[in-house]
């Protein structure tokens, strides 16, 4: 039992990732079927019904773990809705939203790029419910992604290493461990290569900085989906190789693929390699800016018993 159980009567934490990483790859599954069968009937309604699922479902998920597995309350995963929290968010979301305006522009300019249509729909509805359904989509998208990478999966890995006297290298170790499993994870998307893994791999990095320095979730969610939001939908760039259902501006790109990613897009170009490496000293200004610099949160390896 020992193997399964730790001194403190919950599952160690290996196991209780393994729970509830399954538990979020069938609740994928269901919802990528969902939309796939959305896309072939052309019906935007069933395509954010599909979104809608994946947020409120991967929600319930992990309060359930959080709850009877974990056993740790659900704000503990960076959900204290207090004032910063919510200036946090919308910093990350303007973030995400300066990030990849970056790099149309920069494709754009070295003629690399530019616009073959705008606001398009694969969808047989009216092009507000097109941008409606993909901005929900992504929104679940960034919520469920943070708050299993990040909130609960970096969290549970940083209390279960072998760190107990220095907890911020636990959080160190769990942080790029996550940042190597967010990139894994994307090795079955279409058009996949080792550049996109690498950058992959790296906004992990990126998206766990704002976690492991604030040890709240917000700026990690809010950059994820606006990073998201406005390369799948409002530049119509394919998004980790995944064509978009709609676009604002149809960007066709024809530039160097070592710089502009090819099929799989943005992320698997030097380009967004190099805007993750400026946005990672953005956030560390706004943290500083804040007044909140205390390096790596230690804290988010330690247990506290829920009550």
């Amino acid at each position: 039992m020992k193997v399964l159980i730790n001194p403190e009567k919950r599952l160690r934490s290996g196991w209780r990732i393994l729970v509830q990483l399954v538990g979020w790859l069938i609740l994928l599954v269901i919802v990528q079927t969902i939309q796939g069968v959305a896309l072939y009937k052309r019906d935007a309604w069933m395509y954010g019904l599909g979104g809608c699922l994946y947020l409120l479902t991967g929600l319930g998920l992990v309060w359930g773990v959080s709850r009877w597995i974990d056993r740790r309350k659900f704000v503990d995963y960076g959900f204290r809705l207090n004032r910063e929290w919510w200036l946090d968010l919308g910093a990350g979301l303007l973030l995400g939203a300066f990030m990849l305006t970056v790099v149309f522009v920069v494709e754009w300019i070295a003629g690399w790029a530019r616009i073959a249509s705008v606001t398009q729909t694969v969808f047989d509805s009216a092009f507000i419910l097109t941008a409606g359904s993909a901005l929900f989509t992504m929104i679940a998208v960034g919520v469920n992604e943070e708050l299993v990478f990040r909130g609960y999966q970096l969290r549970n890995l940083a209390e279960g290493l072998p760190f107990r006297k220095k907890p911020g290298l636990a959080v160190v170790v769990a942080w790029v461990g996550t940042s190597i499993l967010f990139g894994t994870a994307h090795l079955l998307n279409p058009n996949v290569t080792l550049m996109s893994w690498v950058n992959v791999t790296l906004a992990g990095l990126l998206l766990g900085w704002g976690y492991v320095l604030t040890g709240q979730l917000a700026l990690p969610i809010g950059l994820h989906i606006t990073w998201n939001f406005f390369e799948w939908f409002v530049f119509g760039f394919p998004a980790s190789g995944l064509l978009p259902v709609g676009w604002l501006i149809g960007t066709q790109v024809n530039g160097p693929e070592i710089w502009t990613g090819g099929a799989f897009g943005p992320e698997a170009g030097l380009i967004i390699t190099l805007m993750i490496v400026l946005a990672a000293g953005l956030i560390l200004g706004w943290v500083k800016y804040r007044g909140r610099w205390k390096g790596v949160r230690g804290e988010l390896a330690e247990y506290r018993r829920l009550l």
